[in-house]
């Protein structure tokens, strides 16, 4: 059972953010029919029980949403390298760095690339003895569900006793006395209740509506997607879809019937909605009982429905079967960079040691005339074949030396699938000679040079320490770039090792490689461990920059600014340094005074009942909008900031932060966005620009900065 959990949280995690999508897209529909909204959430209830999609190069989800596990957050053993975190798995202990005799070197096959290991080199996780979080988590999950069961099993017999006294008039029509609503009962033969005493038009108009929604199927979907809410019941945004599906599905059933009855009953059709949209608490029993939900936006809807232009069913057809099958479809496992034109040449075989010399002789060189012309950053479809130099380097396990190649044909594909560390070449790689003067500078204490010595490991060492000790950064120097390529080599060797014998159902380790130029980055897909630490490598000529980061904005800001100080800025990102124009305090306002402020101005505003402490208000053409949200976990700021910059969502984010408050502001052509976290309350006001001249943007921007500003200071 716990494994099923964990991959049902992996995918609630990708869903909730094809929810994000289709809420976007939503709002490009806004006057197109209904049932192109509704066949939008297709794609979100589809990711939610389906647990593998194909995988494509133009899928809609981004690598490091689509190729996440929640088992490389929580599910680890203390002593695997994700967990505990170490940066290199050749990294010298103390007793090493002082005493380089100290380390031992299993006798490896003749011929082998010569490399030391040491204590900190992989060693199994040794078997759970205790119960462990996830165990109990799944527990707690079951536990949900069968509560929900039990509860919607007995409320849908309580309602079925209630329409005993049901009357039949005809076909599977019945009248009752004791609601006031019209509904749908049953899965397989389904019967239409209407509540007694109507007049024969609005009759008409209601059996016809039920009618639709029996020849669509309708009852049978909700019934479906509401069983896979239920199996995700921990996910406040699956609750969210459901309800804005059922919304949509109930729109478009309306707009069928006035394409079929004619648009001149509109007016008669609103009446007959709104005479039934009270009394209705039979019905919230189970989605069995099929009930009418949303009055008020329904009647909205049917009074602005008009027949729509052909060139709207297109576009919108086209728009909504892109973005289905774009959600369905999984990204590629890795990042196929392939650093091609730096490979070693005949005249610049690499040489490590006296030790290797024999071996890289024998192995087959290549040279420029070989490869295209491509820079390290360029991406190569085709697959690395594994060859001699994955059999002659090692990792050490429990003493005994395995192969680079071993490892790697474990699990279904490997880190190195379309890219080796052991061939990239930067171009330009970056000086690191002032790395302590740098993070000194950046606020990091405890500088120090660990070593200086010229075996097969370093020739110098300098490690940063954050001022409470929970970060850190080392930058290790080896004699040439084929070590430092060695060593990076061996972090994700290992890493893979661990990875596929602590999670055999996993394909292989989610390790992200990204090369540019001037470096290449190492880093888990996942962004993150279960710890709260963010690991990260930089490969740049003969430097290795390792670094271990708690996952708190302020720390990652400030460790990406050191980076980026140091030439070895993230890919995609720029880093805002602009002083906040903000005030320095903010001030916690109350749900009632958020509604106040949007109401005074004759906003629509309401309280989003599918999210515990969740208000909204938006403007009638909806490119105006604003939230208030009572957060159940503050670290979802931490994770937000991570998320952009190692995706690469959201380049243009600015982030801020003072005593009182964090903020982040997204300002480009299309949207302006600004989010305000006071202790546990985010405010968020934004405003869609696409289309509005520069004058009208100018206007809209100001209005989000003066809502924002006269409710947080």
């Amino acid at each position: 059972m716990e494994m099923i959990f964990m991959r049902i949280i992996d995918m609630s995690l990708l869903s909730t953010y094809c929810v994000a999508v289709v809420l976007l897209i939503r709002l490009f529909l806004r006057k197109s029919p209904k049932i192109f909204s509704y066949l939008l959430w297709i794609a979100v209830f589809a990711r939610l029980v389906i647990p593998v999609t194909p995988e494509s190069p133009v899928s809609l989800v981004p690598k490091a949403i689509g190729n996440q596990s929640v088992q490389t957050w929580i599910d680890r053993e203390p002593s695997s390298p994700v967990a505990e975190a170490p940066i290199l798995s050749n990294q010298l202990s103390e007793e090493s760095l002082i005493n380089p005799n100290s380390v031992t070197v299993p006798d490896a096959p003749s011929g082998a690339i010569s490399w030391t290991p040491t204590e900190s080199a992989l060693t199994l996780s040794p078997e759970i003895t205790s119960i462990s979080v996830p165990q109990i988590l799944s527990w707690i999950w079951a536990i949900g569900i069968m509560t929900l069961f039990i509860y919607n099993l007995g409320t849908y017999i309580y309602l079925k006793r209630k329409l005993r006294s049901a009357v039949h008039i005809e076909g599977i029509v019945y009248e009752v006395d004791s609601v006031t609503s019209p509904f749908l009962l049953g899965f397989f033969r389904p019967k239409i209740y209407l509540p007694s005493g109507l007049d024969d038009t609005n009759r008409a108009y209601i059996l016809r509506h039920e009618q639709v929604h029996i020849q669509r199927l309708d009852y049978i979907f909700k019934a479906v997607f509401f069983a896979i809410t239920c199996i995700h019941w921990f996910n406040p945004l699956v609750w969210l879809a459901f309800g804005l599906m059922s919304r949509d599905m109930e729109m478009s059933c309306d707009e069928k019937v006035i394409r079929e009855l004619g648009y001149e009953i509109k007016k008669n059709y609103s009446t007959s909605l709104l005479s039934l949209a009270t009394g209705r608490s039979l019905l919230h029993a189970t989605p069995l009982a099929f009930g009418e939900g949303s009055i008020k936006g329904r009647i909205k809807n049917v009074l602005q429905y008009k027949k729509p232009a052909i060139w709207i069913i297109l576009g919108s057809a086209f728009l909504v079967g892109l973005v289905v099958v774009g959600l369905m479809l999984n990204p590629p496992k890795l990042k196929k960079a392939a650093p091609t034109s730096n490979l070693p040449t005949e005249e610049t075989a690499p040489t490590t040691s006296d030790s290797t010399s024999s071996t890289d002789a024998a192995e087959p060189s290549v040279s420029q005339s070989d490869v295209p012309e491509t820079s390290p950053s360029m991406i190569n479809d085709t697959p690395i074949v594994l060859d001699e130099k994955y059999d002659n380097a090692y990792i050490n396990i429990d003493g005994e030396p395995i192969s680079f190649r071993d490892v790697l044909s474990m699990g279904d594909y490997h880190p190195f699938e379309y890219f080796s560390p052991l061939d990239y070449r930067a171009t330009t790689p970056v000086d690191l000679s002032n790395f302590g003067n740098v993070v000194s500078n950046s606020g990091y204490f405890s500088i120090s040079s660990l070593a200086s010595y010229t075996d097969d490991a370093y020739i110098s060492a300098w490690e940063a320490i954050g001022p409470d000790g929970k970060d850190s950064i080392t930058c290790l120097n080896f004699p040439t770039e084929e070590a430092a390529n060695l060593a990076i080599t061996e972090f994700a060797v290992n890493y893979h090792y661990n990875y596929v014998n602590n999670n055999p159902d996993e394909l292989g380790a989610p390790l992200e490689i990204i090369s540019t130029e001037s470096s290449l980055i190492m880093y888990d897909a996942s962004n993150f461990t279960s710890e709260g630490y963010f690991v990260i490598q930089y490969l740049s000529g003969n430097s290795v920059i390792q670094a271990k980061v708690f996952v708190e904005t302020q720390r990652l800001q400030q460790f990406f600014y050191t980076m980026d100080d140091l030439g070895l800025a993230f890919p995609g990102i720029e880093l805002n340094r602009n002083e906040n124009s903000w005030p320095e305090k903010a001030t916690l306002v109350t749900p009632e005074v958020f509604l106040e402020y949007f109401d005074e101005f004759g906003y629509d505003t309401r309280t989003n009942t599918n999210i515990e402490g969740s208000y909204h208000a938006e403007s009638e053409d909806l490119m105006f909008q604003a939230d208030y949200t009572l957060l159940s976990d503050i670290g979802v700021i931490d994770w937000y900031y991570l998320w952009n910059v190692t995706s690469g969502l959201n380049p243009n984010i600015d982030y801020f932060n003072t005593d009182t408050y964090e903020m982040f502001v997204l300002a480009d052509s299309q949207e302006y966005v600004v989010q305000v976290f006071i202790e546990d309350i985010q405010i968020s006001a934004w405003a869609t620009l696409a289309g509005l001249s520069e004058e009208d943007a100018a206007a809209k921007r100001e209005e989000v900065d003066t809502a924002i500003m006269a409710l947080c200071f």
